[in-house]
């Protein structure tokens, strides 16, 4: 009966789950809800009542039907398990006439005298290659499959595309010396280490920290979806903005002059030398990447989210 729950959208089975009472989040994929809600309809002990869950009409009026269809080809089967009794009686018949062929016979040719057994135990010793086949078979697919849901969900896109930015966005402000390793003069930060520390705070507050409040406050599918605590769509639509304004946006090359020019500078002075080192390595080391790989997220969550 899963055909009558795959026509549900993935919000509408989240939201079946939910009047279920079954733990289900936003990261499930469409599949793995469907098998938890027949799970859940399969252990109980009558159908639910289809006035508080109308949803679940289409799914009880196909199963019945099908147990209809199950007692009327209950008697064909009898009939075919007969049948097929016969032929393993006639199989067995023929293999042993077959064993009973000389050894001269041509056709013993076709068969192997070979007799596998376990001294320790003097039993027959059988080759299960065809298990070992098949166990392989189902661990790749259940490797598959998860991998699959991993990969299909809106917070891995996410992780994705942060991934992605942090390695371009870092590879150029540190520096390794492989020839000095172990020693720890084998790592250098460019220009400096401190100006390193500002880069990588700049970059994960923008790219981070300020989209994930964004999308916490202003979280339009909070109210379908109660599992979603950040918006995906709204996460992903502030970072494209905020990596569209930093690509108009330039350097203040006069407060790094100044900035020179003191010995002591104030805290706000550091924090506008930390803008500066940050804006300047996001725009010549990241670019155009922000942009549009968050504006291919934004598609993303639509289509997911539809």
């Amino acid at each position: 009966m899963s055909t009558v729950l795959e026509r549900f959208k993935k919000v509408e089975l989240i939201d079946l789950a939910d009047k279920l009472g079954l733990s289900v989040s936003t990261s499930n994929t469409k599949p793995t809800l469907v098998l938890k809600i027949l799970d859940h309809l399969e252990s109980l002990d009558g159908p639910v009542d289809v006035h508080e869950f109308p949803e679940l009409q289409l799914y009880y009026e196909a199963l019945a039907e099908v147990d209809d269809d199950n007692v009327a080809s209950d008697s064909s089967l009898d009939d075919e398990e007969v049948e097929d009794e016969l032929d393993i009686k006639n199989d067995l018949a023929d293999s042993k006439s077959k064993a009973d062929l000389p050894s001269t016979s041509p056709a013993a040719l076709w068969f192997s005298n070979l007799k596998f057994v376990n001294k320790a135990t003097n039993s027959p010793y059988y080759f299960r290659f065809h298990e070992f086949i098949e166990d392989v078979q189902w661990t790749t697919q259940e490797w598959n499959e998860s991998l699959q849901d991993y990969l299909s969900t809106l917070h891995t896109v996410k992780q994705l595309v942060l991934a992605v930015e942090f390695f371009f966005f870092a590879k150029s402000l540190v520096q390794f010396d492989w020839y000095r390793f172990p020693s720890p003069d084998f790592v250098s930060f460019y220009p400096s280490q401190l100006d390193f520390i500002l880069s990588i705070s700049f970059w994960f507050a923008f790219a981070h920290v300020i989209p994930s409040i964004v999308s916490y406050y202003f979280n339009f599918v909070r109210h379908e979806l109660f599992a979603i605590e950040f918006d995906p769509l709204v996460y992903h639509l502030t970072k494209a903005l905020i990596s569209l304004q930093f690509l108009y946006n330039s350097p203040s090359i006069k407060k790094e002059l100044e900035l020179l020019l003191t010995s002591n500078y104030s805290f706000s002075q550091l924090v506008s030398h930390g803008y500066n080192v940050g804006l300047f390595t996001w725009k010549f080391q990241l670019g155009h990447l922000p942009l549009i790989a968050n504006v291919a997220a934004v598609v993303v969550a639509l289509y997911v989210l539809a």
